[in-house]
């Protein structure tokens, strides 16, 4: 092969790789221009609004977070956050902004692993779909980590490939870091440590670096920790509630909220706080009662393996799965209700593990990349599977999907019909079950997509209410009880929603139908009877209330706000 061919070549993939790039940010300016003037963008909420709460308070002049005593919820990103908004304001869009060159850089380190590992080609298709992949473009338009872990995490790869003494120490520090953004990183410790006493020329100093490396982005964590709350804790104490979250008698598999839990992450974390010191009987601190939660989960564990197998199993049917399951901002409510470039036929996760699976098994074995995978698996097995936590397989599914359609290519042009066919099997097999409803005929929760797009819809109403857009709250909820008429906190809402609009005839239906137990519901009720001059049946009410106030059995409707006069 001359030099000029070999230029020309090497000429042809740097402008492929440019074009894949070029695409990558027109697909982000175009959904950027889409999302920017939306409600959940211009206020997060959720996840999203406690990590942007958080990093305001750091940057307004509180780095050591002593106020927070010890970490209860992973520190990394809202550090993340408060440094951009340190050098660029704090605001959303840049966050976003930054996020989405995030999915560039990601992009382009996909396509390094694909020339390190597989093959320029397979490098070069994994980035284009990574970089149009709809959960890639939502998460990095959210204040939530998915955007930085997966760049963290390739970073971590790319490092570790050099199997040098730089790369072994920048693995370990890179990998204490996803650590801090999300703990579950620290499975991949040991794949990195195998990989880099296989590879690396010089073993021993590799494995001490690494482990070097590791240390130093964890023990400043752990010494703030320690001096703040007197507990030494290496990243943050809400293990264990996520472990029994995932593995507690209430758990069927797919991710829901406990009955004792809530949806606000701040309130969730008090919740389990709360109902640990009840069952201990005892004050218990964050780090006490995460180590009591981890000790019911494997209670429950021992009492009952064959259930718990069976809860691995559904995990495991939950990660493969194509629907992307939500643990707080919902992607389909996103895709459904505010037409963007998500509601597009762009690649979806549905299609792009067959295509990994297959991939996987065309290429030559390599711990590194199948090695991320496992620990990736593995933790949504372990704790509990919902597509943020998987969103970290991603770049890698990408990466092996793009190998795959290097080999189908080539069985083309070598007429390998054998070896075609063999593959477009696995391909329809596995595609049968990624493209079905597995929660329906797999899990036995035919109902859970429609409960979890009823609290998408409530959740969201919440946040208008909360923000004075009572007829946007009005829609949300409607929503929600069309899904889920039964819920008497959704109807209470809808009606206090309503009457503050003036609406009261029309919120009275929706008190009455959330009486069940709710003592908000009688209290707005008689207030509504009493605006429509119903006086003895608003009096009558009040009296129903002050029994089941009086017998204890009180549930609070969120957010408890009065109707209009």
């Amino acid at each position: 092969m001359t030099t000029q061919t070999v230029a020309a070549r090497t000429h042809h993939r740097g402008g492929a790789l440019l074009a894949v790039l070029a695409g990558g940010i027109a697909l982000r300016a175009v959904f950027f221009l889409q999302v920017r003037q939306t409600f959940l963008f211009q206020r997060p909420f959720l996840d999203a609004g406690y990590y942007h709460r958080w990093a305001l308070e750091i940057a307004g002049g509180d780095w050591a977070g002593v106020a927070r005593g010890v970490f209860t919820m992973s520190p990394g990103y809202p550090y993340f956050l408060a440094v951009l908004y340190s050098l660029f304001g704090a605001r959303v869009e840049t966050a976003v902004l930054a996020q989405f060159a995030l999915g560039l850089v990601s992009g382009w380190m996909i396509y390094l692993l694909g020339t390190r590992h597989l093959s320029r080609t397979a490098g070069l298709i994994g980035a284009a779909v990574y970089l149009a992949y709809p959960p890639a473009l939502f998460y990095e338009s959210t204040l939530l980590k998915a955007a930085l872990i997966n760049a963290v995490n390739l970073a971590t790869l790319l490092a570790a490939s050099t199997a040098g003494p730089a790369g072994a120490l920048l693995a370990g520090l890179l990998t204490g870091v996803s650590a801090h953004l999300r703990p579950s990183a620290l499975l991949l410790a040991p794949v990195l440590a195998l990989w880099l006493w296989r590879r690396a020329p010089r073993k021993a100093p590799a494995a001490a670096l690494f482990a070097s490396g590791l240390l130093a982005a964890l023990l400043p964590v752990a010494a703030r920790n320690y001096r703040v709350g007197g507990e030494w804790i290496w990243t943050t104490a809400h293990g264990g509630m996520n472990f029994y979250t995932g593995n507690g008698p209430e758990c069927r598999g797919p991710y829901q909220m406990l009955p004792f839990a809530r949806t606000d992450v701040a309130e969730e974390q008090q919740a389990f706080l709360e109902e640990a010191r009840r069952r201990a009987g005892r004050e218990l601190t964050p780090a006490q009662a995460s180590d009591f939660w981890y000790a019911e989960s494997w209670r429950f564990i021992r009492e009952q393996p064959l259930r718990e197998a069976g809860l691995l199993l559904k995990k495991a049917v939950v990660f493969a799965n194509g629907y992307e399951a939500p643990i707080n901002v919902d992607f389909n409510l996103f895709r459904s209700k505010f037409g963007s470039l998500l509601a597009l036929p762009l690649p979806s996760f549905a299609a792009l593990l067959p295509l990994a699976v297959l991939g996987a098994a065309r290429a030559a074995p390599n711990v590194l990349l199948l090695g991320y995978l496992a620990s990736v698996l593995v933790a949504n097995v372990v704790f509990f599977s919902a597509s943020e936590y998987r969103f970290p397989a991603v770049p890698i599914l990408c990466l092996y999907a793009g190998h795959a359609g290097v080999a189908l290519a080539g069985d083309l042009r070598a007429r390998s019909w054998r070896s075609l066919a063999v593959s477009c099997t696995i391909l329809f097999v596995l595609g049968a079950f990624t493209y079905t409803d597995a929660y329906t005929h797999l899990l036995g929760l035919p109902r859970y997509k429609q409960e979890i797009a009823a609290n998408s819809f409530y959740n969201l109403g919440v946040d208008y209410q909360r923000a004075g857009r009572d007829d946007d709250a009005i829609l949300a909820y409607r929503e929600s009880v069309r899904l889920r008429p039964d819920d008497a906190v959704t109807q209470n809402n809808l009606g206090v929603a309503l009457a503050r609009t003036g609406r009261i005839s029309e919120a009275t239906p929706h008190f009455e139908k959330a009486l069940s137990g709710l003592l908000d519901a009688y209290y707005n009720l008689a207030r509504a009877l009493a605006l429509l001059g119903r006086n003895a049946e608003a009096q009558q009410r009040l009296r129903q209330a002050e029994e089941i106030a009086r017998s204890g059995r009180v549930r609070e409707a969120i957010p408890r706000v009065e109707p209009a006069r």
